[in-house]
């Protein structure tokens, strides 16, 4: 009987089924790549899974085909049972069936039967019987070879399909850790952004507040501005008021102290006004334009 060795990692086996090796998680730089990494990762689990269920499909076909076939075998070891119990029925079987016809047509019907049985219980059982003693002069070579033969395929197919199994179901118990903890880190990244959203909505309503004490600040600003120019123009009016005022009051000035008295009528008002001419001459001075005051005009 042929001998299986068990699968050497929870990827792989000795029988060619290789799987694909899912990627651990790496630690997050930040919300948002961690968010994409755990999409990621459900994505290569959910390509992982498919994988396995195709791989497990085709086994299940391949079990499917071996019984088929060996439901074929027993068909075929029933019909020459039907016809080695039927002496004038033209035979097709091999040499050695021809040759022990006659010797296996008193027990061949137990030992065909007890042949079916045995293969029909090694396709429900984990473990086939272990092979007994057949090689009695009234069992035939053929039914010991196709015996020995289902026995053996039938063992083998469920070792490879056992490995398989145990292979799969640790790989979905890896998995499934990893998924499980996908869902922890997301539960805390969405605890994260409700925090967030709720500091965000506190921040708007802080700015709304200090727009609207800005606008009435501003509001009030403007009013005061208003207010200070309107002095202002005010004022400019008044100091031009004055100016104008101050440039009369210095031409009515200027027209007296320039203006020449009046010529006397009789030559002894002439000698008075001569007289006075003269003393006037000696102790008055012309007025000197540069010391008066001028202000501007604003």
């Amino acid at each position: 009987m042929a001998t299986h060795s068990a699968a050497q990692s929870p990827y792989g086996d000795s029988t060619g089924l290789v799987l694909e090796t899912p990627t651990p998680l790496t630690s997050p730089s930040g919300p948002q790549n961690h968010t994409q990494q755990v999409q990621q990762s459900q994505r290569q689990m959910q390509r992982q899974i498919k994988q396995q269920s195709q791989q497990v499909q085709q086994m299940q076909r391949r079990m499917e085909e071996q019984s088929h076939q060996m439901n074929l075998m027993g068909q075929q070891i029933q019909s020459l049972r039907t016809r080695h119990a039927q002496p004038d029925a033209p035979t097709n079987g091999s040499t050695a069936v021809e040759t022990t016809a006659g010797a296996l047509r008193s027990n061949e019907k137990s030992e065909l039967g007890q042949i079916i049985d045995q293969t029909r219980s090694a396709q429900l059982h984990d473990e086939g019987p272990e092979l007994e003693d057949t090689s009695g002069p009234n069992i035939a070579p053929d039914m010991i070879i196709i015996k020995t033969e289902l026995r053996d395929e039938n063992w083998r197919l469920r070792c490879d399909l056992r490995e398989k199994i145990d292979a799969h179901k640790a790989v979905i118990r890896f998995l499934r850790d990893n998924v499980t903890d996908s869902e922890e880190r997301i539960a805390n990244l969405e605890g994260q952004l409700v925090s967030l959203v709720a500091r965000n909505k506190a921040l708007e309503r802080s700015c709304a507040h200090l727009q609207k004490d800005l606008t009435t600040e501003a509001a009030d600003h403007l009013a005061e501005l208003n207010r200070l120019r309107s002095e202002l123009m005010t004022s400019e009016e008044a100091l031009a008021t004055s100016a104008r005022e101050n440039r009369e009051l210095r031409d009515q000035r200027d027209e007296v102290a320039f203006t020449p008295d009046p010529a006397p009528a009789d030559p002894a008002s002439k000698m008075c006004s001569q007289h006075h001419e003269g003393t006037s001459r000696h102790t008055s001075k012309p007025i000197d334009k540069s010391f008066v005051r001028v202000v501007p005009h604003e």
